[in-house]
């Protein structure tokens, strides 16, 4: 039935041409000549170029012929066979030779055959694949262009499913006209062909095997030759195919088109058709059927193979009475989940009874109002999930459902931390009590942002304010979001420590403030100490400013030590005393801030009237000085000073003077002390010299002596500023009394005590009435004036 074509014959029209010479080089070439000597570099190459390196072997047709190497197009040049791009020197006016010698590349039988079309330059083509040239310097470029062919063919299948055919099963039509030869052909590059098959009777064309190049709809296969392409056509045997139902009349689909039983087909061997019996379904006498079974024992909606029968063949689908069973909700309108599925477009089923079949309800569910809702029971008390065996009697099932309210708790911050009635819920969360359940919510006060930051509540989007909040769960999706408002620590430092006093407006209990909250900022200075300046997110030398809390911020305010005086600063040298006044000849205590560089003690026995350059005057006299420091200086006050009241005036090492007012009265008893455990014990001693202490108390009858100064006048009148001689005795010239609890005693003795200066003893004994067995209190009373209390230990 196939012969074979002349197809070929397009492939020698330009063989017959390269015996043409001279003749045609002639008339083509134009050039100016030239004096030999000159050169010009000439490239001679192919269009289009094929790869040399790898050399891929092209398989041919019929398979069986050897393949050919086809490594690049081949030209000669002057005798020389070339496959790849050339570049030669060309003495300018000398003549040369371009042959394609084989116009048909590799050979005519290739799947992919190149043929020389002509020679190309800047000066023309020529169809003659022989040529020559002169070398001409305006000619640099000599392209040998061939065009491409590709093989072409159909095979045709000689099986129909699992046997020969056993004839030809049809007839395939290019471009609408029948091919009488199927084997290879060529064709241009880019050529479209269609094919279509049309089977012989008793046969059917089952499709065309998918390939490259190939474009199937249908029966029709369009092929765009850009390679070789054999085209596969597929036939198969028919079958006669009855499709019925039981009982018949009933409806079904075939190959998605609706029919009713009986339909007759004529299908191929092995052929695949979708095959649907519908179920349940209503009949014209209004009976409900549902599928039961098909003869072949496939589903109700099956994919049907159909047999390599050479008898006719019968597919019935069997039908049995259905029960009409109904699903609902209340409310209604909400989904379920029936035999898997939860598309249904009705929720009434007509089943065959005693068939079994599942349905469910979900937990929650939302409806197309965006309400949630929480499933409650089945009508008939089963679980969500059930599986029903159909009664003979139709039935209603109804699943409940109970509306949820949607609460959504958020916070401009990620992930925080609130409790919903007490349970955790990270932000966002979700919860879903039923409708109009009260909720308490609780979110942490503050939350920390780094070492100087922190996140506090500010409120929440309701308009509620910090704290928790209650509301009722909504039947509608709602959101709450709990407000935070960043706080910046506000970190102040003095330096030196207490040189001076803040003042923040407005004022934070913990330092931090609202990040858009403006701080005025002051300091005052304590005594000694003078404001210099700012530093950190401060600067200026006035002593005050303003900061922004957009950030954590740090101020520092730096001070200046100054010399100071205040107002009581001479008191007793033993310590304060009722008496604020001070007496002549007593050693006295001036106490101030930045007195002094440093401490220095006199060490010489006489006292000197400087240390550290510091002096001490009063009316132009300068006192002798036990010591001096920063904040303490001691010194003698002389005998002889009018009473009443005085003015003293402190000269600093660098001139600075500082004066202050204090009183001057005859008697200003005050007692030393040492203290233990935080009580101020007398400095008192037995008769043997040794110190009364806690472990070593006073006893009764022996005779104390106690260490004090500020006694008021001696007879002779005490030394300025050297230490009083061992003899004569310098008796306190005033009555001098000693009380040790409610008992009163009279000194054996009260003087001014030798080999110090400004210091004096009272002596006396612990006689009868004296307290006994632990602490008493004491004091000393010289002219009626009381000193200092003090405490005794007594066994």
């Amino acid at each position: 039935m196939f012969g074979r074509s002349g197809a070929q014959s397009g492939l020698k029209r330009n063989v017959v041409a390269r015996l043409v010479l001279a003749a045609a080089v002639i008339g083509w070439l134009a050039f100016t000549p030239q004096a030999y000597g000159q050169s010009v570099m000439v490239t001679v190459s192919t269009s289009p170029i094929l790869p040399t390196n790898p050399c891929t072997p092209t398989p041919v047709i019929p398979p069986t012929n050897p393949s050919p190497v086809v490594c690049g197009l081949r030209f000669v040049v002057d005798g020389q066979v070339y496959n790849s791009t050339q570049t030669f020197s060309w003495a300018i006016g000398s003549m040369h030779s371009l042959v394609v010698a084989t116009a048909v590349q590799p050979n005519f039988t290739a799947p992919t055959v190149y043929t020389f079309q002509d020679w190309s330059s800047i000066q023309g083509t020529s169809i003659s694949p022989e040529l020559w040239v002169v070398a001409n310097a305006g000619v640099t470029q000599y392209t040998a262009i061939f065009a491409i062919a590709y093989s072409f063919g159909v095979t045709v299948t000689d099986t129909c499913g699992s046997v020969p055919c056993g004839g030809v099963p049809g007839t395939i039509l290019l471009n609408g006209t029948p091919m009488t030869y199927l084997g290879a052909q060529w064709y241009g590059a880019g050529a479209v062909l269609v094919l279509t098959a049309v089977p012989t009777l008793g046969y059917s064309f089952t499709g065309w095997t998918p390939g490259a190049n190939q474009v199937i709809a249908g029966g029709a296969d369009t092929i765009t030759l850009g390679a070789p392409v054999t085209a596969i056509a597929n036939f198969t045997k028919i079958v006669p195919v009855t499709i019925d139902s039981a009982p018949t009349g009933l409806r079904m689909v075939i190959d998605s088109v609706p029919t009713t039983a009986p339909v007759a087909e004529t299908w191929g061997w092995g052929s695949v058709h979708n095959v649907a019996a519908i179920t349940p379904q209503l009949d014209l006498a209004g009976n409900w059927w549902a599928f039961s079974s098909w003869t072949n024992g496939g589903a109700a909606n099956q994919i049907y193979t159909v047999p390599q029968s050479f008898n006719p063949v019968n597919l019935i689908a069997t039908f049995v009475p259905a029960t009409v069973i109904a699903f609902r909700t209340s409310p209604s309108g909400l989904n379920l989940t029936v035999d898997g599925r939860s598309n249904w477009i009705t929720w009434s089923f007509a089943w065959a009874a005693g068939t079994t079949h599942t349905f469910s309800a979900p937990a929650t569910q939302t409806d197309a109002q965006g309400n949630l809702w929480k499933f409650t029971g089945w009508s008939n008390g089963g679980t969500a999930a059930q599986t029903l065996t159909v009664p003979s009697k139709s039935a209603i099932y109804t699943a409940s459902y109970q509306q949820l309210g949607q609460l959504t708790i958020a916070s401009n911050l990620p992930s925080v931390s609130v409790s919903v009635n007490g349970t955790s819920c990270p932000t966002p969360c979700t919860v879903n009590p039923p409708v109009g359940t009260p909720l308490t919510i609780s979110a942490p006060a503050s939350v920390p942002a780094g070492a100087n930051s922190r996140q506090d509540l500010l409120g929440w989007s309701t308009g509620a304010g910090p704290g928790n909040l209650t509301i009722a769960a909504p039947a509608s999706a709602t959101t709450v979001t709990a407000n935070y408002h960043l706080m910046n620590r506000l970190t102040t430092a003095i330096i030196p420590a207490g040189a001076g006093t803040w003042n923040l407006q407005p004022g934070s209990p913990d330092g931090f403030y609202d990040y858009r909250t403006v701080v005025n900022i002051g300091v005052s200075a304590v005594p000694g100490y003078q404001f210099s300046n700012w530093s950190g997110d401060l600067n200026g030398i006035a002593p005050f400013g303003a900061v922004l809390m957009s950030q954590p911020r740090s101020v520092t305010a730096l001070f200046r030590a100054v010399p100071y005086l205040p107002s009581d600063a001479v008191t007793n040298g033993a310590g304060p005393t009722p008496s604020s006044a001070v007496a002549p000849g007593s050693a006295i205590s001036i106490f101030g801030a930045n007195l002094a560089d440093q401490v220095q003690v006199n060490t010489a026995t006489s006292m000197p009237q400087t240390l550290d350059g510091v002096t001490v005057s009063i009316g132009g006299r300068l006192l002798p000085l036990y010591f001096v420091s920063p904040g303490q200086i001691n010194a003698q006050l002389p005998a002889d000073v009018p009473l009443g009241p005085s003015i003293l005036l402190v000269t600093t090492p660098e001139q600075v003077q500082l004066t202050t007012n204090f009183t001057i009265a005859q008697d200003a008893p005050g007692l030393f002390t040492l203290t233990s455990n935080g009580k101020a014990y007398a400095i008192a001693f037995h008769p043997d010299g040794t110190l009364v202490t806690e472990a070593s108390p006073a006893k009764a009858g022996e005779v104390l002596t106690l260490c004090g100064t500020g006694f008021g006048p001696t007879t002779p009148a005490r030394p300025e500023g050297e230490a009083v001689p061992s003899s004569p005795s310098y008796g306190v010239n005033d009555p001098v009394g000693v009380q040790v609890g409610t008992a009163s005693f009279q000194p054996q003795s009260a003087y001014a005590m030798p080999g110090a200066v400004g210091i004096d003893i009272v002596q006396f004994a612990l006689g009868s009435g004296a307290p006994s067995g632990g602490d008493s209190q004491l004091t000393v009373t010289v002219n009626q004036v009381v000193s200092n209390t003090v405490l005794l230990p007594i066994q």
